[in-house]
């Protein structure tokens, strides 16, 4: 599926039609009766031909007194236009209350984002279709604010692509291309795979810039395992079950043989953080052969599961073990060695770590 992105609409263009939304309202009647805009039609100062010294300091408390105008006490003559227009202006001055500019998108005259988006999209100053379209949707949707955001931006037309830099006349790359991208994300954001669509876009985006921003390539096989992990995350974090946890019993098991066992496991503060493995080999009867250790810099749990499990048949090399059995309680990363070796029967184990790291 390709996405077009059309021309960005931010917060410098709408800055007009958002002073619109605001009008000035006299309290105390301390402002500058000839150089503010109080009256909304524009600086007095501006409309006669010049103002006169004595009235340089002249506030509009000073000419309006207790309900009626005293144009008398101004040096400077005012047209009997300008008057009218002043005459027609309801005022109710409060001496408890400054001058100041008011909100009129609401009763409390107070400004919030959200009344002032409300506000563009009531004037139709924005091109883009969809913006009068309720989004409770998509901040209903189970993901974090970031993910949300970035939709958000795209469905907005201001993804921060080279479409953009286009748009400014700097590129003429795209980097998304297609029809509509509202119906796109709205039918995916509600399917069943959720979790991996949330995932994947996420992380196709951050590899797009990796590469884009510092020239660094993810591998297909590693982007595969962070849209994997991260719809695992998300699954864990907003739709948790909170089943009832059974007791499962684990036993020593020779499997009936004489071969060597290979326990392994890998650790991380976090995902992704600070990680280590280890692990030990023992005989048919449980007794201790070998043991090791180590510890990784900041990456994956995946990638610290696969290191345990290759240092562990590293060393059983080394010692010469031909009958081994390996256990590991990582799922993913036994099935990724077996998809792989069945792939390629000939992969070798730090064939799969460099692949993965």
């Amino acid at each position: 599926m390709f996405i077009k992105i059309v021309k960005p609409y931010g917060f410098r263009k709408a800055l007009s039609e958002l002073k619109e939304g605001f009008h000035f309202r006299l309290g105390n009647g301390d402002s500058s009766f000839w150089y503010y805009n109080w009256s909304g039609n524009g600086a007095i100062a501006n409309q006669v031909m010049f103002v006169d010294i004595h009235d340089l300091e002249m506030r509009v408390r000073d000419v309006y007194i207790d309900g009626n105008w005293h144009f008398n006490l101004l040096n400077t003559t005012l047209p009997q236009e300008i008057k009218e227009k002043l005459k027609s202006i309801t005022i109710c001055l409060n001496p408890s209350v400054n001058d100041c500019y008011t909100w009129k998108g609401n009763l409390n005259g107070i400004y919030t984002a959200r009344d002032g988006y409300a506000w563009i999209n009531r004037n139709s100053f924005s091109a883009n279709t969809t913006s009068v379209t309720s989004w409770s949707w998509l901040w209903n949707v189970s993901a974090p604010k970031k993910i949300k955001f970035f939709f958000w931006t795209m469905l907005h037309n201001s993804f921060p692509t080279k479409d953009m830099l286009a748009h400014r006349g700097c590129s003429d790359h795209h980097f998304f291309q297609g029809d509509d991208v509202y119906v796109w994300l709205r039918y995916d954001l509600s399917s069943s795979a959720l979790l991996l669509f949330i995932a994947g876009i996420w992380w196709i985006w951050r590899a797009r810039n990796a590469l884009c921003l510092d020239s660094e390539m993810i591998s297909f096989c590693s982007l595969k395992l962070h849209i994997m992990d991260y719809a695992l995350l998300l699954k864990n974090c907003y739709f948790n079950t909170h089943e009832t946890p059974t007791t499962r019993l684990v036993k020593w098991n020779v499997l009936g043989g004489t071969g060597m066992i290979l326990n392994v496991d890998g650790s991380i503060i976090g995902n992704p953080g600070i990680s280590g493995f280890g692990g030990l080999i023992r005989n048919a009867d449980g007794a201790w052969v070998h043991g090791f250790f180590g510890n990784l810099a900041v990456t994956n749990i995946l990638h610290a599961e696969l290191m345990a499990i290759y240092k562990g048949l590293l060393l059983a090399w080394e010692l010469n073990i031909k009958d081994l059995w390996c256990y590991s309680d990582s799922k993913m990363a036994i099935k990724l060695i077996t998809i792989l070796l069945m792939r390629d029967t000939i992969m070798q184990p730090s064939s799969i770590i460099l692949r993965t790291s």
